[in-house]
């Protein structure tokens, strides 16, 4: 089962909130109801990206679960889009680290219990606290990054920084040159769990206010999404 995903990013590697929201939709064709969790600390995007409105958001679920938690905080605080629930992180930067921090430490203390498939978009690595403690809650973290030599070393970073926080982590390649996505994993020791295509234009239809579903579902990405979902279910490699 895929339980709550992490998704985050070395460097500048592409990707991160496109392939939250391709997996979130992939299992939604599924017939499962993923809760996309948006915990960047440096400011959410989704809500811009998708068309939402600005509230409610993880401010306000942090907010509201200081008075007591209980699960149905977390679908009051969520806004429903094309089948899949989006708790999305508030623009500001400043706020957005104080709320992703706070829903971490609710992880951790383990008074909250998210109790259906998630998928967690953690922006880009960095040194934040917030992350750190996010990356220590999630399940499993896919590590996104291109075959460039940049992107591989900058993600031998963030996995090292990733098991030492006690993480597991696979890998998502988006591309296939220089280098294959497979030999990519081999040098950087760690598994994989498939690749994507570099689409930049079919990537787009996660920007703008709005999801074209029919044209991602048509396209070489959004099938490689597809099947990415699947191995996150435990279906073929």
């Amino acid at each position: 089962m895929v339980g709550m995903v992490g998704v985050t990013s070395g460097r500048a590697s592409p990707g991160v909130s496109s392939l939250t929201v391709g997996l979130a939709w992939a299992l939604r064709q599924r017939s499962i109801n993923p809760l996309v969790v948006e915990a960047d600390h440096s400011g959410g995007v989704l809500g811009q990206r998708l068309g939402l409105p600005p509230q409610p958001s993880l401010s306000s679920m942090v907010r509201d679960a200081r008075r007591g938690f209980d699960p149905k905080m977390i679908f009051d605080n969520s806004v429903q889009y094309e089948g899949v629930w989006y708790l999305q992180a508030p623009v500001d930067p400043v706020v957005a680290e104080a709320a992703v921090d706070g829903f971490a430490n609710l992880l951790g203390s383990g008074s909250l219990d998210l109790n259906t498939p998630s998928l967690v978009d953690l922006g880009r690595s960095s040194k934040s606290r917030a992350w750190e403690k996010m990356v220590a809650a999630v399940d499993n973290t896919l590590v996104v990054t291109t075959p460039y030599l940049e992107d591989v070393q900058s993600s031998r970073f963030t996995l090292r920084r990733i098991a030492e926080l006690g993480g597991s982590a696979q890998l998502v390649v988006v591309g296939d040159q220089p280098h294959s996505p497979q030999e990519v994993a081999d040098s950087l020791g760690v598994g994989l769990l498939g690749g994507i295509v570099h689409d930049s234009e079919i990537a787009s239809v996660f920007r703008g206010g709005g999801f074209d579903q029919s044209k991602f579902k048509k396209s070489l990405l959004g099938r490689s999404i597809d099947g990415l979902a699947s191995r996150l279910l435990g279906g073929p490699r």
